[in-house]
């Protein structure tokens, strides 16, 4: 008889509830630094980032600053999928078998029902941050239509980011304007 898998399951969620904030808070500092440095790789060969990737990095070295580092971590994951989308843009369209059309259909959904939830449970983060989150995911469904998949995922990845951005904390920042923003890839 095969071992209980449910019970492993259930343990490790209810461990992971009882996170020690301090290490949650590492934990994202660690994926903000992480999310930084791909940019600044990618930026480093593919040139200037776009002005949307430019102001959700400028928002995100200030929630940083201002002690929020999972916000700060949500917004640099966001600018990066941004810059993958970009990447992918530029390698144009590939054929995909029927089956994995289905497997990335599938996956586009999930991506859309997550944002959904979070968006839907959380504070409308500020303009800057509404504004991107909105032209992603309509981006994303132009590029599913163009059956440009790699493209719908990584922007659709970039939105569903955003909607766990909090709006408490990233509200009361300013617009993330490009001019502002420190180089990405100094």
């Amino acid at each position: 008889m095969p071992p209980p898998k449910k019970a492993a399951k259930k343990a490790a969620k209810k461990a992971a509830k009882h996170v020690n904030p301090e290490q949650k808070k590492l934990k994202d500092l660690r994926r903000a630094f992480e999310h930084m440095g791909r940019i600044e790789g990618l930026a480093s060969v593919m040139g200037e980032p776009d002005a949307d990737v430019v102001r959700l990095v400028k928002l995100a070295e200030q929630e940083l600053k201002d002690g929020s580092a999972k916000n700060g971590a949500e917004l640099l994951r966001a600018s990066e999928h941004l810059v993958f989308a970009s990447l992918a843009s530029a390698q144009g369209q590939k054929a995909v078998s029927g089956q994995l059309e289905q497997a990335i259909r599938e996956e586009y959904e999930h991506l859309s029902r997550k944002a959904e939830d979070h968006h839907g449970a959380a504070r409308p983060a500020n303009d800057a941050v509404a504004s991107i989150m909105k032209k992603s995911a309509k981006a994303a469904s132009d590029a599913l239509k163009r059956q440009a998949y790699r493209q719908a995922l990584e922007l659709k990845r970039a939105s569903e980011a955003l909607a766990h951005v909090d709006g408490d904390g990233v509200a009361k920042l300013g617009a993330g304007r490009a001019q502002d923003a420190i180089a990405v890839a100094s």
